[in-house]
């Protein structure tokens, strides 16, 4: 949710900022920090090999390719790049948990006549015919991405760094992601969706409706595509959801316990839509686990209530717009750390058919980041704030504005997400310093980078 469609950024930058040369290290000055008391320091992964049976009359496997070369060989500017020298979110060793993942699935598909473990979820009880042979035979595992935008392509450029077999599709097939294949389809229509699932060990559901003012129409026939298209693999579903679903929370903290209590046409949706997913995986359709995340800031956020109409203001020292009441306390959430925690909630024991809170750095007011953003920059800051009534009248020009006042309260009272069921288990965010600063540097490189 973000104000760009009042008045969008076009990246244009004064003088002192048409030069990259220190433009990173400036973003990244430790003058102006925030507070941040539960970080834990970052863990680095690492991809998995292949693993072989190891029958002697056996021929090897010939290598196996991820993509092809006119995807991987062609020039491309990738957001993992831009990040590589820039603090992200924390990672686990996922490598021993995809590992004992794949060995168990090996064992079952090998013993079909042993009974299967105490516990073990229906969709896991697939014979190996129903199963793809490669997938069977490697650690590295084949995981398809639906959506590649402001997260999906956070998750696909981290499989693809893990070494992972990646499927990423979207709409139109294509798209800046080397190491993946990308694909076009319909997330709606379940035979194309059982198709581009096939083989799959875990799926992810990163999509969003084409269209905000009719987000309640399309939302749920692309879940169902994508449930039917796990289910049918036998694959593990990870979903990234929203905190819609909850309500007003009247000065609570939002935990994962909750129970939701919609007050418009979206958020019910969203409530439903949690509930069928819920339902899925108590059935044995599929293992299902939902991640829940607050409002995006990140590299490449630009549709955002913390994105180009913020940043991009920053840097050619305008004025920011910002929704509702910005000395609320408002916890934002750091695509990458997102993408991350998606990764995790993949491959860990325990998680699923469950609701889990993505990880927050502390809630701070939206004035207070953007004065944090603004001093990144040598910029006073500027804030213009459009409250219920200004953006009725803005609903008279572009109808999609009406919109955002069905969850306006997110905005207008205190917005504090509890992140601590996640954190407990594997650690806490990136400091919002460190995130604000990466996003600045990101929207600095874009403005300057050459188009056409």
């Amino acid at each position: 949710m973000g104000l760009g469609v009042l008045s969008p950024w076009r990246g244009s930058l004064g003088a002192e900022h048409r030069c990259r040369t220190g433009g990173r290290d400036r973003a990244r000055s430790g003058r102006h920090h925030l507070r941040d008391r539960h970080h834990l320091p970052d863990r680095a992964g690492r991809g998995d090999g292949p693993v072989r049976r190891g029958r002697p009359e056996r021929a090897a496997d010939p290598p196996r390719r991820i993509c092809g070369t006119d995807l991987a060989d062609r020039p491309f500017r990738s957001l993992g790049t831009r990040l590589a020298r820039v603090r992200g979110g924390h990672r686990q060793l996922r490598g021993q948990a995809l590992l004992h993942l794949r060995l168990e699935r090996r064992h079952r598909g090998r013993t079909r006549d042993v009974a299967p473990p105490a516990g073990a979820h229906p969709s896991r009880l697939r014979g190996p015919s129903e199963r793809s042979t490669s997938c069977r035979e490697r650690v590295m595992s084949r995981q398809v991405v639906f959506g590649t935008g402001q997260v999906g392509r956070h998750v696909v450029e981290h499989l693809v760094r893990d070494g992972h077999d990646v499927v990423a599709v979207n709409r139109t097939g294509t798209g800046d992601l080397p190491g993946a294949r990308v694909v076009a389809g319909d997330a709606s229509d379940s035979n194309f969706t059982e198709r581009v699932c096939s083989g799959a060990d875990v799926v992810y559901f990163c999509l969003n409706a084409p269209s905000y003012d009719r987000w309640s129409e399309q939302f749920p026939p692309l879940q169902h595509g994508v449930l039917a298209g796990a289910a049918s693999a036998g694959a593990r579903l990870v979903v990234l959801d929203n905190l819609y679903a909850y309500g007003p929370p009247h000065g609570r903290d939002l935990v994962e316990t909750m129970a939701p209590a919609p007050t418009s046409d979206k958020s019910a949706t969203r409530a439903t839509m949690t509930e069928e997913l819920l339902l899925a995986h108590a059935r044995g359709h599929a293992e299902i686990v939902i991640g829940r995340a607050s409002d995006y800031f990140g590299p490449g956020t630009t549709h955002s209530a913390l994105g180009e109409s913020v940043f991009g203001p920053a840097l050619a020292g305008r004025t920011a717009q910002v929704m509702g009441d910005p000395r609320q306390l408002h916890s934002y959430s750091y695509t990458p750390d997102v993408a991350a925690a998606l990764v995790n909630l993949a491959t860990a024991a325990d998680v699923t058919g469950q609701i889990w809170h993505l990880p927050v750095a502390p809630a701070q007011t939206t004035t207070a980041l953007i004065d944090h953003i603004f001093a990144l920059t040598g910029h006073r800051p500027r804030t213009f704030t459009a409250g219920r009534l200004t953006l009725a009248a803005f609903g008279l020009v572009k109808p999609i504005m009406r919109e955002y006042q069905h969850t306006l309260y997110q905005f207008t009272d205190r917005w504090v997400v509890d992140d601590a069921k996640y954190r407990a288990r594997f650690g806490g965010a990136t400091p919002l310093h460190d995130g604000l600063a990466a996003t600045l540097a990101w929207y600095r490189e874009d403005a300057l980078a050459p188009t056409g």
